[in-house]
């Protein structure tokens, strides 16, 4: 009826490209319930019937599709790439042999972490920017490791999975240049502490644990899942980032046993150094699940050593107001953080949870409005 209705309304406009409908055709999207145009929405036949379609603005229909597209990649069969495949991928990374300033216009330092320096950078010829790492090379190893950072991230095309751009070797240094982010959600959780809304912490998991299965999918783990590495760009999308302790499974390696990670956020298993595999990760978004409702870690005024060994004695951590949160969520956080990772579920799986699975538009729209006062505070602060 709102469609019909729409039609006498005659300053009725597109829902996004602002367009009046006049006496054209108009879709209502089957997620967001807004009115939209032809070009800026679609008509998808039903399943198992003849005449009936469904219709979604482009935006609903594009993320809709991509999580259904992870998820159909989980569930078919899963296996390994050999070390020979990895190796050949690796070799297909394009690295310029130039100075990168010579393409871009470095700006002012950003951030910065052992022998790497961020800053930020303006293409010269598109004016398009940029974030810039500049990592200093110290020995061959350590070249390597870098390649293997880039390679994994390059391999793990995904819109929420940080984007690398190109890369630069010059004057002994690695440059990779990767989409411009504007903060951490580490940056948003100081400043809201435990204040952030349920529906907003469900979009936001729901966000990297879709990052997190197109790596799983790909048996690869990231291994350093923390609230620094969630970054979040201009427009609001949410990206895993920083695959610096990042892995590939192997068909020769299927596990691995390397204790590598920041301590407050490590899964037993990997604490422990026993082999373990890709749902280190999901215990990491149990502990980003924990620091979104409390505002802060577990242990976190602890050492590194004692803080492992409560990860290793301890029962697994649990909100400090329980009664402040939905058991839908009390219940997410719970499986995530089972000790034995034989009972912690895997990404797939983690994707179906009813907390984060199937989430109504006013968890995104809630999230973008957070985020847009948040701003807004910082930059009149």
């Amino acid at each position: 009826m709102e469609v019909v209705g729409s039609f006498f309304k005659p300053k009725s406009k597109c829902a996004s490209c602002q367009k009046s409908f006049g006496f054209h055709r108009r879709r209502k999207c089957e997620t967001c319930k807004k009115l939209y145009c032809k070009n800026c929405s679609v008509k998808i036949k039903r399943q198992n019937s003849r005449f009936r379609k469904n219709r979604y603005c482009n935006t609903c229909y594009e993320e809709t599709s991509s999580i259904k597209s992870s998820i159909q990649s989980f569930n078919s069969k899963e296996t390994f790439i050999s070390r020979d495949l990895f190796e050949s991928e690796k070799l297909k990374l394009k690295i310029n042999e130039c100075n990168p300033e010579e393409v871009y216009k470095i700006g002012s330092k950003i951030g910065e972490g052992g022998s790497a320096i961020v800053y930020h950078a303006k293409h010269i010829e598109s004016g398009e920017e940029y974030a810039i790492k500049r990592v200093m090379i110290q020995n061959l190893a350590q070249r390597e490791q870098i390649i293997n950072e880039m390679a994994i991230s390059e391999m793990s095309l995904h819109k929420n999975v940080i984007k690398i751009q190109e890369a630069f070797e010059y004057n002994f240094s690695l440059w990779i240049v990767s989409e411009l982010m504007v903060c951490s959600l580490n940056d948003l959780i100081i400043d809201m502490g435990s204040q952030i809304d349920e529906d907003v912490i469900a979009y936001i998991l729901h966000e990297v644990c879709s990052g997190l299965l197109i790596l799983h999918t790909n048996q690869r783990i990231h291994r350093d899942i923390k609230s620094d590495n969630i970054l979040i760009s201009e427009d609001g999308s949410i990206k895993i980032a920083d695959f610096g302790c990042a892995a590939q499974l192997f068909e020769e390696e299927s596990q691995r046993k390397t204790i590598i990670g920041t301590p407050v956020w490590m899964a037993p298993e990997l604490a422990l150094g026993e082999t373990y595999d890709m749902k280190v990760d999901i215990w990491g978004l149990g502990i980003l699940a924990l620091l979104l409702a409390d505002g802060e870690l577990p242990y976190a005024h602890e050492s590194p050593m004692k803080i492992l060994m409560l990860i290793k004695d301890n029962p697994s951590p649990i909100p400090r107001f329980p009664s402040k949160w939905s058991e839908s969520f009390l219940d997410f956080i719970s499986s995530c953080l089972q000790k034995n990772p034989q009972d912690r579920p895997d990404a797939h799986q983690v994707g179906f949870h009813q907390f984060i699975h199937d989430l109504p538009k006013r968890n995104k729209i809630k999230f973008y409005a957070l985020l847009d006062s948040w701003r807004n505070d910082t930059e009149n602060s």
